[in-house]
């Protein structure tokens, strides 16, 4: 579902308030005003620029009036196929033609390496790598107008969060903003990258229910596809059933009350981290409280 006029550009450029933009972002909202992250999002569109994301959103939108057929990942057959090395979705393989920004990628092998992240040795959350360059975006984000020498700045910094999660939509969301406005051919890429991965998303549930939630490999990416969609969370995330995460929307013309996000996969990674026994006492715990 999606909003009319719903953009899917963070321009950095526009910066907006003194914020913390990867700490925030792990709990969705800008620390200054209680609002969620991506209500700094803005139209970059220039009358002969239309940028191929906004085109799948619109792609998407005019598709969603008809009945959908949801993909759900296999996420069995995703481990076995990104495992084998005889395989042609070999994730090591697959991992090196997406960092060398191969734009031949099938929309299956993305979807292999987006969820294949839980099989392979590739972090799902950056949050804690990545404070170290907090201060600095932080620091340009203040300013009412940016330079080229910053912008540059800022591609160095969400390259190294880019590298660390080459799937986070923020960073690659960045990256394209970033790269328009220097002219760069690069730009071309991460759009590629950025739309495939959203109408991946997508594919997989409307988030109206349980059951018909959007699967994703990141609780940042539950934000992001929140406000690709054109909405701002209220402030409110509850988990559901043990397998959802359910976030609340700010008041909207849809009467749209929320959205829910599949964690059940994160969650396996977490029992890696942690004793299976505590993890599922500590989620009974946070449901008694609700």
């Amino acid at each position: 579902m999606l909003r009319h006029g719903a953009w899917l550009l963070y321009d950095a450029d526009r910066g907006g308030n003194a914020i913390t933009f990867r700490a925030c972002l792990a709990s969705g909202f800008d620390n200054k005003e209680g609002r969620c992250i991506f209500h700094h999002i803005y139209k970059l569109m220039r009358p002969k620029a239309l940028f191929f994301v906004v085109l799948i959103l619109q792609s998407i939108a005019a598709f969603s009036q008809d009945k959908r057929t949801f993909l759900i990942p296999d996420f069995k057959n995703i481990k076995k196929e990104t495992n084998d090395r005889n395989s042609s979705n070999y994730y090591p393989r697959l991992l090196a033609r997406y960092m060398a920004n191969d734009t031949t990628l099938s929309t299956d092998e993305m979807r292999m390496l987006y969820y294949g992240t839980f099989f392979n040795d590739i972090p799902h959350d950056t949050l804690y790598e990545s404070l170290h360059f907090t201060d600095s975006i932080r620091v340009l984000h203040t300013k009412t107008s940016y330079t080229d020498d910053d912008r540059r700045n800022l591609v160095r910094y969400y390259l190294a969060d880019y590298k660390n999660n080459p799937f986070d939509l923020v960073a690659l969301n960045a990256l394209y903003s970033l790269y328009t406005h220097l002219k760069d051919p690069l730009a071309a890429v991460y759009d590629f990258k950025l739309g495939k991965l959203v109408r991946i998303i997508y594919e997989t549930g409307d988030g109206t229910s349980v059951e018909t939630a959007f699967y994703i490999n990141s609780v940042s990416d539950e934000y992001a596809m929140l406000n690709i969609m054109g909405y701002n969370s209220n402030g409110s995330q509850t988990l559901v059933a043990n397998k959802c995460d359910y976030l609340e929307v700010a008041g909207n013309t849809d009467h749209i009350k929320g959205f829910y996000f599949n964690v059940e996969q994160i969650f396996e990674g977490y029992k890696k981290m942690f004793n299976d026994v505590d993890l599922k006492k500590s989620l009974n715990e946070m449901n008694k409280k609700k």
